[in-house]
């Protein structure tokens, strides 16, 4: 009989954003491992099977608020599973598992299932709502986690500056590092599509930079101001934007480039398939990856251009560092810094020996590094830990 893993996740699938798309590769990975996953998500029609091979629930929940999910009964699940995957941040559901495990503990009572929580980002955030729901926890954080049987990891790097830096360095045994990762079969370097340009009005042999990430106030670090800013910059003046992405900051944005003088050399290509996001990758020169704070923790889209034979520009933040490493894969720029991030990306655009260098580069990091037989195996090793 296989051993049942739960997955909860606060967003998946077709919402992108990188929580839900780890928590998908997990589902998959280990349904091809041969373990019985059951996927558990707030607002998520349910269905019984995925092509992934998991079973997909809709996370009930007494009320919600944006990606929060109030959940006191969350527990039971420990009851009914072998293992139960919880990803971090998700208010008002990790909370009561927490403290229903630590309950458990202190009344020696046994539950079947192991608790693994998977650590991806602080919070940061902005308005009033983000400190109501994350104060209680950051205050906690080190206890919560604590109630685990194992804490996953996107990388050491940003843990180790996180909020969970001194449980890190108090038990460093609780933790395993289990890096994302992407379909390099799928984005991999390729033809390019000039029917495209030809179709946006973007001139041959014009530098091209792409940006990927969500246009919406969730998601409002992923620094598409400080993107705009560059463009407008004399450093970039013959550049071209695509932006892939949807939100209701579009708007904003768009506004933005027309204030700035740029709206005809910026491409809003909304939300488009995978086979889409590949096409118009391989046509990028430089990917940009002008993240602001903590909330952005590793970088899956940059991984993807990467993938593609891409190299990127990016803040110089923990995680986001780690894929990409200066001088060899792409380069690093101070966080909101808009002139550094042009003159970096103009740098790029123009040096055609070292952009073709470091595309090599980054795409041999991807394949090797950061594939998905590399995710399964590690993944496969961490629940043989556990006993799973």
């Amino acid at each position: 009989m296989p051993k049942k893993i739960a997955i909860i996740t606060p967003v998946f699938p077709p919402y992108r954003g990188g929580i839900g798309r780890v928590a998908e590769t997990d589902a998959t990975h280990l349904a091809e491992l041969g373990y019985q996953v059951h996927v558990y998500a707030p607002g998520a029609k349910p269905v019984k099977k995925t092509v992934g091979g998991f079973t997909l629930h809709h996370l009930g929940a007494w009320f919600r608020f944006g990606h929060a999910a109030f959940t006191p009964n969350i527990s039971r699940l420990l009851n009914s599973h072998d293992a139960v995957i919880m990803h971090f941040p998700f208010f008002g559901t990790a909370e009561p598992m927490a403290i229903a495990r630590e309950l458990d503990r202190k009344l020696n009572k046994k539950r079947r299932g192991k608790l693994i929580f998977s650590y991806h980002m602080d919070v940061s955030g902005r308005g009033f709502v983000v400190p109501l729901f994350s104060a209680p926890t950051r205050a906690y954080i080190s206890e919560i986690m604590h109630t685990a049987d194992r804490v996953l990891l996107t990388t050491f790097d940003y843990a180790r500056t996180s909020s969970l830096g001194k449980a890190l360095a108090q038990s460093p045994d609780l933790f395993r590092e289990l890096l994302p990762c992407v379909n390099t079969e799928h984005f991999s370097p390729g033809v390019k599509n000039t029917a495209l340009l030809e179709h946006w009005g973007i001139p041959a042999g014009a530098p091209l930079i792409t940006f990927v990430g969500g246009l919406d106030s969730a998601h409002y670090f992923k620094g598409v101001p400080v993107l705009l800013h560059a463009l407008a910059s004399q450093e970039l003046s013959d550049a071209r934007l695509i932006a892939v992405g949807n939100g209701n900051l579009k708007k904003i944005y768009q506004d933005l480039a027309e204030k700035l003088g740029i709206a005809d050399r910026v491409v809003f290509a909304g939300g488009v398939t995978d086979a889409a996001l590949v096409e118009i990758l391989r046509l990028a020169d430089v990917f940009a990856f002008p993240s602001l704070d903590r909330s952005e923790a590793f970088g899956l889209a940059a991984l993807e251009a990467m993938s593609c034979g891409v190299p990127v520009v990016a803040s110089d933040l923990p995680g986001v560092r780690t894929i990409v490493r200066r001088g060899e894969t792409g380069s690093l720029v101070p966080a909101g810094s808009s002139s550094a991030l042009a003159l970096a990306l103009a740098k790029i655009c123009n040096d055609h020996q070292m952009r073709d260098s470091m595309g090599k580069m980054a795409r041999k990091m991807a394949v090797e590094e950061y594939g998905h037989a590399r995710h399964k195996e590690r993944l496969a090793e961490i629940m043989r830990e556990l006993g799973l």
